[in-house]
Protein backbone atom coordinates (compact mmCIF):
# COMPACT_ATOMS: atom_id res chain seq x y z
CA UNK A 1 0.00 0.00 0.00
CA UNK A 2 1.36 3.40 -0.98
CA UNK A 3 1.25 6.20 1.60
CA UNK A 4 1.13 9.81 0.44
CA UNK A 5 2.49 12.63 2.56
CA UNK A 6 0.65 15.91 1.98
CA UNK A 7 2.95 18.03 4.18
CA UNK A 8 5.19 20.84 2.98
CA UNK A 9 8.68 20.14 1.79
CA UNK A 10 11.64 21.71 3.56
CA UNK A 11 12.18 24.04 0.61
CA UNK A 12 8.59 25.26 0.75
CA UNK A 13 8.83 25.91 4.49
CA UNK A 14 12.06 27.86 4.05
CA UNK A 15 10.58 29.96 1.25
CA UNK A 16 7.51 30.74 3.37
CA UNK A 17 9.62 31.70 6.36
CA UNK A 18 11.75 33.89 4.12
CA UNK A 19 8.68 35.72 2.82
CA UNK A 20 7.36 36.20 6.36
CA UNK A 21 10.74 37.56 7.40
CA UNK A 22 10.83 40.08 4.55
CA UNK A 23 7.27 41.26 5.23
CA UNK A 24 8.00 41.57 8.95
CA UNK A 25 11.17 43.55 8.30
CA UNK A 26 9.16 45.96 6.15
CA UNK A 27 6.12 46.39 8.42
CA UNK A 28 7.30 46.03 12.02
CA UNK A 29 9.36 49.26 12.11
CA UNK A 30 6.36 51.23 10.81
CA UNK A 31 4.06 49.59 13.35
CA UNK A 32 6.52 50.37 16.14
CA UNK A 33 6.81 54.00 15.03
CA UNK A 34 3.03 54.40 14.89
CA UNK A 35 2.72 52.85 18.33
CA UNK A 36 5.33 55.22 19.75
CA UNK A 37 3.53 58.20 18.23
CA UNK A 38 0.34 57.11 19.97
CA UNK A 39 2.24 56.78 23.26
CA UNK A 40 3.57 60.35 22.96
CA UNK A 41 0.12 61.73 22.12
CA UNK A 42 -1.53 59.82 24.97
CA UNK A 43 1.04 61.22 27.39
CA UNK A 44 0.63 64.74 26.01
CA UNK A 45 -3.16 64.51 26.24
CA UNK A 46 -2.89 63.43 29.88
CA UNK A 47 -0.63 66.38 30.75
CA UNK A 48 -2.88 68.77 28.83
CA UNK A 49 -5.94 67.58 30.75
CA UNK A 50 -4.14 67.83 34.08
CA UNK A 51 -2.98 71.36 33.27
CA UNK A 52 -6.49 72.39 32.17
CA UNK A 53 -8.01 71.02 35.38
CA UNK A 54 -5.36 72.77 37.46
CA UNK A 55 -6.16 76.11 35.81
CA UNK A 56 -9.90 75.67 36.37
CA UNK A 57 -9.39 74.63 39.99
CA UNK A 58 -6.98 77.45 40.82
CA UNK A 59 -9.00 80.23 39.19
CA UNK A 60 -12.16 78.98 40.90
CA UNK A 61 -10.41 79.01 44.28
CA UNK A 62 -9.46 82.65 43.67
CA UNK A 63 -12.89 83.64 42.30
CA UNK A 64 -11.11 84.63 39.10
CA UNK A 65 -11.89 84.02 35.45
CA UNK A 66 -8.31 83.41 34.37
CA UNK A 67 -4.80 83.00 35.76
CA UNK A 68 -3.98 86.67 35.27
CA UNK A 69 -6.84 87.70 37.53
CA UNK A 70 -5.74 84.96 39.93
CA UNK A 71 -2.45 86.90 40.22
CA UNK A 72 -0.36 84.35 38.38
CA UNK A 73 1.57 87.22 36.88
CA UNK A 74 5.03 86.79 38.39
CA UNK A 75 7.35 84.14 39.75
CA UNK A 76 5.64 83.99 43.14
CA UNK A 77 2.26 83.64 41.50
CA UNK A 78 3.50 80.73 39.39
CA UNK A 79 5.00 79.07 42.48
CA UNK A 80 1.71 79.33 44.34
CA UNK A 81 -0.15 77.90 41.37
CA UNK A 82 2.21 74.94 41.04
CA UNK A 83 2.45 74.16 44.77
CA UNK A 84 -1.33 74.10 45.20
CA UNK A 85 -2.28 72.21 42.05
CA UNK A 86 0.47 69.71 41.18
CA UNK A 87 1.99 66.74 42.96
CA UNK A 88 5.70 67.21 42.38
CA UNK A 89 8.72 65.00 43.01
CA UNK A 90 11.34 67.53 41.97
CA UNK A 91 11.52 71.32 41.83
CA UNK A 92 14.12 72.91 39.57
CA UNK A 93 12.85 76.51 39.87
CA UNK A 94 14.39 78.57 37.03
CA UNK A 95 16.80 75.83 35.92
CA UNK A 96 15.71 73.31 33.30
CA UNK A 97 17.92 70.46 34.46
CA UNK A 98 17.57 67.96 35.96
CA UNK A 99 13.81 68.18 35.47
CA UNK A 100 14.40 68.43 31.73
CA UNK A 101 17.17 67.09 29.53
CA UNK A 102 20.25 69.25 29.07
CA UNK A 103 19.55 69.66 25.35
CA UNK A 104 16.85 68.98 22.80
CA UNK A 105 16.85 68.26 19.10
CA UNK A 106 14.41 69.08 16.33
CA UNK A 107 12.64 66.46 14.26
CA UNK A 108 15.11 67.12 11.46
CA UNK A 109 17.98 66.23 13.80
CA UNK A 110 19.44 69.68 14.45
CA UNK A 111 19.89 70.99 17.97
CA UNK A 112 17.02 73.08 19.33
CA UNK A 113 18.03 76.70 19.82
CA UNK A 114 18.74 77.22 23.52
CA UNK A 115 17.15 80.68 23.34
CA UNK A 116 13.81 78.95 22.81
CA UNK A 117 13.98 77.09 26.11
CA UNK A 118 15.91 79.08 28.67
CA UNK A 119 13.85 79.25 31.90
CA UNK A 120 16.37 81.37 33.80
CA UNK A 121 15.99 84.19 31.26
CA UNK A 122 12.17 84.11 31.50
CA UNK A 123 11.68 83.78 35.28
CA UNK A 124 10.57 80.24 34.67
CA UNK A 125 9.50 77.77 37.32
CA UNK A 126 10.23 74.14 36.44
CA UNK A 127 9.22 70.89 38.12
CA UNK A 128 8.78 67.17 37.59
CA UNK A 129 5.36 65.80 38.43
CA UNK A 130 4.71 62.60 40.34
CA UNK A 131 3.27 61.04 37.18
CA UNK A 132 6.58 61.47 35.36
CA UNK A 133 6.26 64.50 33.10
CA UNK A 134 8.17 67.75 33.49
CA UNK A 135 6.75 71.21 33.07
CA UNK A 136 8.14 74.71 33.13
CA UNK A 137 5.92 77.79 33.40
CA UNK A 138 7.33 81.19 32.47
CA UNK A 139 5.13 84.26 32.75
CA UNK A 140 5.72 86.83 30.04
CA UNK A 141 3.38 89.80 29.99
CA UNK A 142 0.28 87.85 30.95
CA UNK A 143 1.05 85.00 28.58
CA UNK A 144 2.44 81.94 30.34
CA UNK A 145 4.90 80.10 28.14
CA UNK A 146 4.52 76.45 29.05
CA UNK A 147 7.16 73.86 28.26
CA UNK A 148 6.29 70.18 28.60
CA UNK A 149 8.37 67.04 28.37
CA UNK A 150 5.89 64.19 28.57
CA UNK A 151 8.44 61.74 30.01
CA UNK A 152 10.76 64.05 31.90
CA UNK A 153 14.44 63.98 31.08
CA UNK A 154 14.19 60.56 29.41
CA UNK A 155 14.69 60.34 25.65
CA UNK A 156 14.26 60.93 22.84
CA UNK A 157 14.24 64.64 23.84
CA UNK A 158 12.93 65.84 20.49
CA UNK A 159 10.66 68.85 20.00
CA UNK A 160 7.41 67.57 18.57
CA UNK A 161 7.83 64.07 20.00
CA UNK A 162 8.21 64.26 23.77
CA UNK A 163 8.86 68.02 24.11
CA UNK A 164 6.28 70.73 23.42
CA UNK A 165 5.71 74.44 23.82
CA UNK A 166 2.30 76.02 24.27
CA UNK A 167 0.94 79.23 25.70
CA UNK A 168 -1.63 79.84 28.44
CA UNK A 169 -3.34 83.10 27.66
CA UNK A 170 -6.08 85.24 29.13
CA UNK A 171 -9.45 84.76 27.39
CA UNK A 172 -9.19 88.03 25.50
CA UNK A 173 -6.37 86.47 23.49
CA UNK A 174 -8.48 83.48 22.46
CA UNK A 175 -11.16 83.30 19.80
CA UNK A 176 -13.57 80.38 19.33
CA UNK A 177 -11.42 78.11 21.49
CA UNK A 178 -8.32 78.89 19.42
CA UNK A 179 -5.36 77.55 21.35
CA UNK A 180 -2.09 79.40 21.39
CA UNK A 181 0.50 76.74 20.67
CA UNK A 182 3.60 78.73 19.84
CA UNK A 183 3.83 81.59 22.30
CA UNK A 184 6.28 83.74 20.35
CA UNK A 185 3.83 84.14 17.48
CA UNK A 186 1.22 85.74 19.71
CA UNK A 187 3.47 88.67 20.59
CA UNK A 188 3.06 89.99 17.06
CA UNK A 189 -0.63 90.51 17.80
CA UNK A 190 -0.24 92.50 21.00
CA UNK A 191 -2.89 95.22 21.10
CA UNK A 192 -4.67 93.96 17.98
CA UNK A 193 -8.27 92.88 17.69
CA UNK A 194 -7.98 89.10 17.93
CA UNK A 195 -11.02 88.74 15.65
CA UNK A 196 -8.85 90.08 12.83
CA UNK A 197 -6.33 87.24 13.20
CA UNK A 198 -6.31 84.84 10.27
CA UNK A 199 -6.45 81.62 12.28
CA UNK A 200 -6.14 79.41 9.20
CA UNK A 201 -2.95 81.19 8.14
CA UNK A 202 -1.60 81.02 11.69
CA UNK A 203 -2.26 77.29 11.92
CA UNK A 204 -0.55 76.83 8.57
CA UNK A 205 2.44 78.65 10.02
CA UNK A 206 2.39 76.36 13.05
CA UNK A 207 2.38 73.34 10.75
CA UNK A 208 5.47 74.66 8.97
CA UNK A 209 7.19 75.27 12.30
CA UNK A 210 6.31 71.74 13.35
CA UNK A 211 8.11 70.40 10.31
CA UNK A 212 11.11 72.68 10.74
CA UNK A 213 11.72 72.84 14.49
CA UNK A 214 8.88 71.01 16.25
CA UNK A 215 7.59 74.05 18.12
CA UNK A 216 4.25 74.27 16.31
CA UNK A 217 3.44 70.62 16.80
CA UNK A 218 1.14 70.98 19.78
CA UNK A 219 -1.32 73.01 17.74
CA UNK A 220 -1.08 70.55 14.84
CA UNK A 221 -1.78 67.56 17.12
CA UNK A 222 -4.66 69.36 18.80
CA UNK A 223 -6.30 70.27 15.51
CA UNK A 224 -5.72 66.82 14.01
CA UNK A 225 -7.93 65.37 16.76
CA UNK A 226 -5.02 64.24 18.90
CA UNK A 227 -3.17 62.43 16.13
CA UNK A 228 0.55 62.78 15.39
CA UNK A 229 0.39 62.89 11.60
CA UNK A 230 3.99 63.81 10.96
Amino acid sequence: MEFRHNGFTLAEVLVTLGIIGVVSAMTIPTLMQNHQRKVYVTQLHKVYNELSQAIESYTASKNAVNLKEARVIDENGVKNFVSSQFKTVQICEDKATPCFASSYATISGTQLNTDVFNPSSKEGYCFTAASGYSMCLANNGGLIQTYIDVNGAAGPNIAGRDFYLLGISAPQNLVDGFTVAFAAVLYDFAGQDVNSIDKAALREEYAKQCESDGLGCFDKILNDNWEMNY
